[in-house]
């Protein structure tokens, strides 16, 4: 035998701090599936999912353990693959490709930034040209989820034009 095979990994997941707030605005879910290959050719399938219940407090989830299951080889034993599976408002699925790691701890952060969208006209420009009102509409899709924002303005005798912004949700990159 090995002196592994009393061994029990333990694997937590923690969420970023910049996370938490999405569970309540945007993200429904986050599936955390972890799978060992053992040397023996055996496959170690763990899950836990992260939702607002359990992601926006201060302590880690899981743990997701595995056992030596004829495993021999101390640094190999600790190398597994994850991956996360997000669910959106409204229907949105983003799942991410298996990564390999010796981690201790999978940290969750968010694949998508909030940006914001500040809409300007020069309002001399656009009454030389006579308009007198503007109208515009923003599409962003995430993750299969398209969504369009619009936004009005009617431009003053002689005030500047200003359109409220508009926060859009991207994917990273």
């Amino acid at each position: 035998g090995s002196d592994l095979a009393h061994n029990l990994r333990q694997v937590f997941v923690e969420v970023d701090g910049s996370l938490a707030p999405e569970f309540t605005r945007f993200v429904n879910s986050v599936q955390v599936t972890l799978r060992k290959r053992h040397q023996s050719g055996e496959e170690t399938v763990r899950e836990l999912v992260a939702t607002r219940a359990n992601a926006t407090g201060l302590t880690a989830l899981g743990p997701l353990a595995y056992a030596a299951r004829g495993d021999t080889n101390a640094a190999e034993w600790l190398r597994y693959q994850y991956r996360t599976r997000w669910s959106f408002y409204g229907g949105g699925v983003y799942e991410t490709a298996w990564q390999e790691t010796d981690q201790a701890v999978i940290l969750l952060a968010a694949p998508f930034h909030r940006s914001l969208v500040r809409l300007e006209g020069d309002p001399d420009q656009l009454r030389s040209r006579d308009v007198r009102a503007v109208d515009v509409s923003i599409t962003s899709n995430l993750f299969g989820n398209s969504r369009s924002v619009r936004r009005s303005a009617t431009l003053a005798a002689n005030g500047p034009l200003s359109l409220p912004e508009v926060e859009l949700v991207l994917p990273e990159g």
